[in-house]
Protein backbone atom coordinates (compact mmCIF):
# COMPACT_ATOMS: atom_id res chain seq x y z
CA UNK A 1 0.00 0.00 0.00
CA UNK A 2 2.77 2.28 0.48
CA UNK A 3 4.21 1.40 -2.30
CA UNK A 4 1.20 3.00 -4.05
CA UNK A 5 0.92 5.40 -2.55
CA UNK A 6 4.72 6.94 -2.96
CA UNK A 7 4.23 6.14 -6.63
CA UNK A 8 0.55 8.55 -6.94
CA UNK A 9 2.87 10.86 -4.70
CA UNK A 10 5.31 11.06 -7.39
CA UNK A 11 2.98 10.97 -10.66
CA UNK A 12 1.47 13.82 -9.25
CA UNK A 13 4.92 15.86 -8.35
CA UNK A 14 6.90 14.33 -11.08
CA UNK A 15 4.05 14.76 -13.92
CA UNK A 16 3.29 19.23 -13.79
CA UNK A 17 7.32 19.40 -13.26
CA UNK A 18 7.73 17.58 -16.35
CA UNK A 19 4.61 19.49 -18.09
CA UNK A 20 6.39 22.91 -16.93
CA UNK A 21 10.18 21.69 -18.67
CA UNK A 22 7.99 20.96 -21.83
CA UNK A 23 6.75 24.34 -22.01
CA UNK A 24 10.06 26.21 -20.95
CA UNK A 25 11.30 23.59 -24.03
CA UNK A 26 8.78 24.53 -26.25
CA UNK A 27 9.45 28.72 -26.05
CA UNK A 28 7.19 29.69 -23.24
CA UNK A 29 10.00 31.17 -21.53
CA UNK A 30 10.77 33.94 -24.42
CA UNK A 31 14.61 32.84 -24.85
CA UNK A 32 14.38 32.12 -28.81
CA UNK A 33 12.89 32.91 -31.86
CA UNK A 34 9.41 30.03 -31.79
CA UNK A 35 6.58 31.00 -33.62
CA UNK A 36 3.54 31.88 -31.74
CA UNK A 37 2.67 35.00 -30.09
CA UNK A 38 4.62 37.30 -28.09
CA UNK A 39 7.92 35.77 -26.18
CA UNK A 40 6.93 34.78 -22.53
CA UNK A 41 2.86 35.19 -22.95
CA UNK A 42 0.60 32.64 -22.62
CA UNK A 43 -2.81 32.29 -24.30
CA UNK A 44 -5.83 30.29 -22.33
CA UNK A 45 -9.00 29.70 -24.11
CA UNK A 46 -12.73 29.69 -22.31
CA UNK A 47 -15.05 28.08 -23.48
CA UNK A 48 -17.23 28.80 -20.79
CA UNK A 49 -17.62 32.76 -21.28
CA UNK A 50 -15.63 32.75 -24.68
CA UNK A 51 -12.52 34.74 -23.26
CA UNK A 52 -9.11 34.66 -24.27
CA UNK A 53 -6.50 34.85 -21.44
CA UNK A 54 -2.87 36.04 -21.64
CA UNK A 55 -0.64 35.41 -18.86
CA UNK A 56 3.01 36.59 -18.24
CA UNK A 57 4.81 32.95 -17.81
CA UNK A 58 7.82 34.28 -15.48
CA UNK A 59 5.04 35.55 -13.41
CA UNK A 60 1.99 33.58 -14.63
CA UNK A 61 -0.14 36.43 -13.34
CA UNK A 62 -3.16 37.06 -15.92
CA UNK A 63 -2.25 40.51 -17.76
CA UNK A 64 -4.89 40.67 -20.13
CA UNK A 65 -8.57 39.22 -20.86
CA UNK A 66 -10.03 39.27 -24.52
CA UNK A 67 -13.67 39.00 -25.21
CA UNK A 68 -13.00 36.52 -28.43
CA UNK A 69 -16.59 37.59 -29.81
CA UNK A 70 -17.09 33.68 -31.26
CA UNK A 71 -19.11 30.98 -29.26
CA UNK A 72 -17.25 28.22 -26.73
CA UNK A 73 -13.24 29.07 -28.13
CA UNK A 74 -11.58 25.85 -27.85
CA UNK A 75 -7.98 26.31 -29.92
CA UNK A 76 -5.92 28.74 -30.92
CA UNK A 77 -3.20 28.97 -33.10
CA UNK A 78 -0.71 31.24 -34.74
CA UNK A 79 0.26 32.16 -38.38
CA UNK A 80 4.29 31.58 -38.92
CA UNK A 81 4.60 35.16 -39.28
CA UNK A 82 3.29 35.40 -35.95
CA UNK A 83 1.14 38.52 -36.43
CA UNK A 84 -2.44 36.64 -36.69
CA UNK A 85 -3.63 33.96 -34.89
CA UNK A 86 -6.80 32.20 -35.28
CA UNK A 87 -9.43 30.54 -33.14
CA UNK A 88 -11.87 27.86 -33.76
CA UNK A 89 -14.76 26.92 -32.08
CA UNK A 90 -16.28 23.31 -30.88
CA UNK A 91 -19.65 23.41 -31.60
CA UNK A 92 -22.21 21.87 -33.73
CA UNK A 93 -22.45 25.10 -35.84
CA UNK A 94 -18.32 26.01 -35.85
CA UNK A 95 -16.70 29.19 -36.35
CA UNK A 96 -12.82 30.25 -37.05
CA UNK A 97 -12.18 33.60 -35.94
CA UNK A 98 -9.20 35.71 -37.37
CA UNK A 99 -7.38 37.88 -34.69
CA UNK A 100 -4.63 40.82 -35.06
CA UNK A 101 -2.10 39.49 -32.86
CA UNK A 102 -0.53 42.61 -32.20
CA UNK A 103 -3.75 44.07 -30.82
CA UNK A 104 -5.83 41.43 -29.96
CA UNK A 105 -8.43 42.22 -32.22
CA UNK A 106 -11.15 39.93 -34.35
CA UNK A 107 -10.63 40.79 -37.81
CA UNK A 108 -12.27 38.27 -39.40
CA UNK A 109 -15.08 35.59 -39.19
CA UNK A 110 -16.58 32.91 -40.46
CA UNK A 111 -19.24 30.10 -39.84
CA UNK A 112 -17.50 26.52 -41.36
CA UNK A 113 -20.33 24.71 -43.30
CA UNK A 114 -22.66 22.08 -41.05
CA UNK A 115 -21.01 19.16 -41.74
CA UNK A 116 -17.86 20.97 -40.34
CA UNK A 117 -17.28 20.50 -36.61
CA UNK A 118 -14.33 21.95 -35.90
CA UNK A 119 -11.88 20.99 -32.82
CA UNK A 120 -8.06 22.13 -34.12
CA UNK A 121 -6.52 24.18 -37.10
CA UNK A 122 -3.00 23.55 -38.61
CA UNK A 123 -1.56 26.61 -40.51
CA UNK A 124 0.58 26.22 -44.28
CA UNK A 125 4.54 27.44 -43.08
CA UNK A 126 3.80 29.98 -45.72
CA UNK A 127 0.04 31.02 -43.92
CA UNK A 128 -1.62 30.89 -47.08
CA UNK A 129 -3.54 27.47 -45.51
CA UNK A 130 -5.65 26.20 -42.52
CA UNK A 131 -6.50 22.95 -42.09
CA UNK A 132 -9.21 22.07 -39.77
CA UNK A 133 -9.66 18.53 -38.34
CA UNK A 134 -13.64 17.75 -37.91
CA UNK A 135 -14.71 16.07 -34.55
CA UNK A 136 -16.74 13.06 -35.10
CA UNK A 137 -17.46 10.81 -32.47
CA UNK A 138 -16.08 6.73 -32.48
CA UNK A 139 -16.90 4.68 -35.84
CA UNK A 140 -17.87 7.94 -37.78
CA UNK A 141 -15.93 8.63 -40.60
CA UNK A 142 -14.40 12.23 -40.24
CA UNK A 143 -12.55 14.24 -42.74
CA UNK A 144 -9.76 17.62 -42.89
CA UNK A 145 -11.11 20.64 -44.48
CA UNK A 146 -9.14 22.93 -46.00
CA UNK A 147 -9.62 26.80 -45.75
CA UNK A 148 -8.01 29.42 -47.21
CA UNK A 149 -6.76 31.86 -44.68
CA UNK A 150 -6.49 35.22 -46.17
CA UNK A 151 -10.43 34.84 -47.29
CA UNK A 152 -11.26 32.12 -44.92
CA UNK A 153 -13.11 31.01 -48.11
CA UNK A 154 -13.73 26.49 -47.11
CA UNK A 155 -11.78 25.08 -50.27
CA UNK A 156 -12.21 21.47 -49.97
CA UNK A 157 -11.98 18.39 -47.72
CA UNK A 158 -10.47 14.94 -47.32
CA UNK A 159 -11.34 11.51 -45.78
CA UNK A 160 -9.09 10.71 -42.70
CA UNK A 161 -8.37 8.03 -40.86
CA UNK A 162 -10.63 4.75 -41.25
CA UNK A 163 -13.99 3.08 -39.77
Amino acid sequence: MQSLLHDRWVTRLLFPLVICLAVGAAGCSGDDDSVGGPPGTLYVLNQGDATLYLYDTETLTRVDSVETLVRKPHYLEFDPSGDRYYITTLEMTGHIGKFDAATNLLLDSVTVPPSVQPTAIAITNDGHFGYICNFSLPGERTHIHKFDMGTLDYLSSVQAGSV
